[in-house]
Formats: C-alpha cells, sequence, structure tokens
C-alpha cells in the first residue's frame, strides 16, 4: 500500500492524483468511495480526503446517492464535473475547415465546418478559421479562457516550436504566420500545431494501442503518420510520413499547379478520376462517361458494381499505391496499414485490392485497417491530443490547498 502520511504533501498529492484518475477511468458510471480505495490501494478516510478536495476545486462531482450503504456515508457515485476542461480541435485543409469542442470526458460540445473559398488568399484564410473559431465557442456557450487546450491540425511541416506551419505547398495560406498567431493570441501558452496525416495517426494509435502503424491520409491530398510502438515519429525535420513527395518518374519531387507532389498528383482523388475517365475512353458503353467529370467516389462506387472501366482504375490505384510504398512497409515493418481521409471511404473493394498485393511487395504482409468516421481522423486525433494536454495540466495542478479551480483558466504554458 503506498504511504499515506497526512502531513507529507507529495504522498497526499499522489494520492489524489490517484483517485482523480480512477473517477476518470470509471466514467460515466462514477466511482463509489470503497470501490476507489479498492482500485488505488488507499485506505477509505484517504480517499474520502480526497474527494473532498476534489470537489472543493470543481474537479469532481456526486452523482444522486443511492441507497445508504450501512453505517457509513451513503452509497454516493463520484464523477468528473459537467463540462470539465473543455478542449478545441481545428481541421485546417486546403478546401475545408472543421472545428470542434469536446470536455475532457469526449463529450461533444460544439462542432462546425466551413468550405475554404477557391483561391483564397493567406489573409482570408486567416479571416476565415477566426470566424470559425468564433462560431464553434458561441454554439458550446463557452468564452476562450475557458478551453483548456488546442490543437490545430494542417498540412505540411510543422516548425520545431509546434507553433507554425513552414512549408505546405497544398495550403500555402496555412503557412501565413498571422494565422497561428491569431490563435495563439486568444489561447495563450494553449495552442499547439500538428500535422494532418500525424494527428490521423494518433486517432489510430487509440485504436491500436502499443503498435507500429502507417497511417496513410488519402484524399484531394496524400500523406502518412508513423506511430513506432505506440509513439509517433516526427522524423528530424518533422517531415516524417510526406509520402505524397515520392517521385513516380525520373523527374524527382515535383509540385504541380496546386502544390501536389507527384504520387499525390498521381493517386489523389483527382488523380484517381482522371485515370478512371481515361480507362472509360478505352473501355465504352460502361457506367462511367468519358466526357465529363468524375469523383473517386464515383469510381469506387463503379468499381463494386463491376463496370470494367472503374475496376481497371482502382486495380491500378492500389498497385501503384503499394507499389510506391512498399519500401516504407518494408523499412518500418508496421503491425498495421491504416487507411483515412475520404478515400477510406470508398469501401472494401480498394481494400480488398490493397490487401491482395501486400504480400507481393512486402516480406511480411502487415494488418489492413480502415479508421472510420475516415473524414474526423484529423479532428479525433486533434481532440484526443488536446485532452491529453488539459487532463495533464490538471494533475500537475493537483495538490493540497491549490487555489486553482477548474472552473476558472488554468495557469497557462509553453507549447511542447
Amino acid at each position: 500500500m503506498r504511504g499515506e502520511s497526512s502531513g507529507n504533501g507529495v504522498l497526499r498529492r499522489l494520492n489524489t492524483t490517484a483517485v482523480l484518475e480512477g473517477v476518470r477511468a470509471a466514467g460515466a458510471a462514477g466511482a463509489r468511495i470503497t470501490e476507489l480505495a479498492a482500485d488505488t490501494r488507499l485506505t477509505r478516510p484517504t480517499v474520502s480526503q480526497a474527494i473532498d478536495e476534489l470537489a472543493s476545486a470543481a474537479v469532481v462531482e456526486p452523482l444522486a446517492p443511492s441507497e445508504p450503504s450501512g453505517a457509513g456515508r451513503p452509497a454516493t457515485r463520484y464523477v468528473l464535473r459537467s463540462g470539465l476542461l473543455p478542449v478545441l480541435g481545428l481541421d485546417i485543409g486546403p478546401h475545408r475547415v472543421a472545428a470542434t469542442i469536446v470536455n475532457v470526458q469526449g463529450e461533444s460540445l460544439a462542432h462546425e465546418a466551413i468550405e475554404v473559398l477557391p483561391g483564397s488568399a493567406p489573409g482570408s484564410v486567416r479571416g476565415q478559421v477566426g470566424a470559425l473559431v468564433d462560431g464553434v465557442l458561441r454554439a458550446a456557450g463557452l468564452p476562450a479562457d475557458r478551453i483548456g487546450a488546442v490543437v490545430a491540425g494542417s498540412p505540411g511541416v510543422v516548425g520545431p516550436e509546434l507553433s507554425r506551419v513552414t512549408i505546405a505547398p497544398s495550403a500555402p495560406g496555412n503557412t501565413d504566420a498571422g494565422l497561428f498567431a491569431d490563435l495563439a493570441e486568444r489561447f495563450p501558452g494553449r495552442l499547439l500545431v500538428e500535422n494532418d496525416a500525424n494527428l490521423a495517426a494518433i486517432a489510430a494509435s487509440v485504436e491500436h494501442p502499443g503498435q507500429t502503424l502507417v497511417v496513410i491520409h488519402w484524399g484531394e491530398r496524400l500523406g502518412a503518420g508513423v506511430v513506432i510502438d505506440g509513439t509517433l515519429h516526427r522524423g528530424a525535420h518533422r517531415a516524417a510520413g510526406e509520402v505524397g513527395l515520392i517521385p513516380v518518374s525520373a523527374d524527382g519531387v515535383q509540385f504541380d499547379e496546386h502544390g501536389r507532389g507527384p504520387l499525390e498528383h498521381a493517386l489523389g482523388a483527382a488523380g484517381i478520376a482522371e485515370l478512371a475517365r481515361t480507362e472509360a475512353t478505352r473501355r465504352p458503353g460502361g457506367a462511367l462517361p468519358a466526357d465529363r467529370p468524375l469523383t473517386a467516389q464515383q469510381v469506387f462506387a463503379a468499381a463494386a458494381e463491376g463496370d470494367q472501366a472503374a475496376v481497371a482504375a482502382v486495380s491500378a490505384v492500389a498497385k501503384k499505391m503499394v507499389e510506391r510504398l512498399a519500401p516504407v512497409f518494408l523499412t518500418i515493418d508496421p503491425d498495421v496499414v491504416v487507411l483515412t481521409g475520404g478515400i477510406a471511404n470508398a469501401g472494401e473493394f480498394l481494400v480488398d485490392q490493397l490487401r491482395r498485393l501486400l504480400p507481393r511487395f512486402t516480406l511480411v504482409p502487415p494488418e489492413l485497417a480502415l479508421l472510420v468516421p475516415a473524414d474526423r481522423a484529423v479532428l479525433a486525433g486533434a481532440l484526443t491530443l488536446a485532452a491529453s494536454r488539459a487532463w495533464d495540466e490538471l494533475i500537475a495542478s493537483v495538490q493540497p490547498g491549490h487555489p486553482w479551480s477548474v472552473s476558472e483558466p488554468g495557469p497557462s504554458r509553453p507549447a511542447t
């Protein structure tokens, strides 16, 4: 049993932290004093003292009392206070910006999304993100200083201080220093900026804890997040996973007019549609029109129905994807390759094609999985990371007699 001298502030803090973790683990059902004592291996008086301190700080609250448990206090269950530690996640993509606020228990408080206007200038993107943040705070009924942590996801390479985007060919507006400076000013000490594929990888690692993953974020753009033994790998220059830049010819790494890298140009949603139109021209009379715009989703739907042009296009896409990423899989040897992003909504036909090809190009074929809902993967990772940072802040503040109440803004800290 952990030592419990009431005069030892360090031990009291450890005990209070253990009780707080126990309440969180109990979830919405809550936990009784006796259950927390058993789980933490602390005495009932010690747990009771910790609960009283946490309740006074507005961190935990009782559920409605049930029947008395005998000679002691009623068999009250304790839960984290409703609305505790709201956090904000942002997905700042080249075409769409989304924001969600959840509490530390993961319960959604508000969600807003807007389309980024085509050809938006950097200052316009900055204004649109600011308006979106205004809207989601208003929908949640919260002032900015009540938000415990903010994580913003963006395509591109994030600077070493994790507060701005330094390179983003596909989303040049996101390199505007003012975009993240505005957010940092609004949420001082609480902003963290992260690559969007890395955030998708964080979301996937929740489903595959402790494993080694290659998480392919595949939609209009193409990127990857790498998780090694449960830990996100960013690389020496925080540019790990930029698989959209993999060359497909002797021209090397080149960007098209939309800022897409070679493999991204070939296998992003637009490239898939273009390939399908070419196949439809070779096989006229099928479900895919060769003379009208197509979407990648239309191609996948037609392939699932057996259309020959669509099947040929999807098969070619799957083959090129596995061929180009095989060196990554052979180098990292992942437990699981996870698909996220819009293309992950394509259905089982694409997954089956990829799964069929993996044994030909790898020594030990990894498992293949989808992260659903794929279009919320970046937000899910942002909220997971934000909640973790806010919780760590709360744990760091838990000590007997600490004056801070979580109903007020918490102490600020630099991004790490």
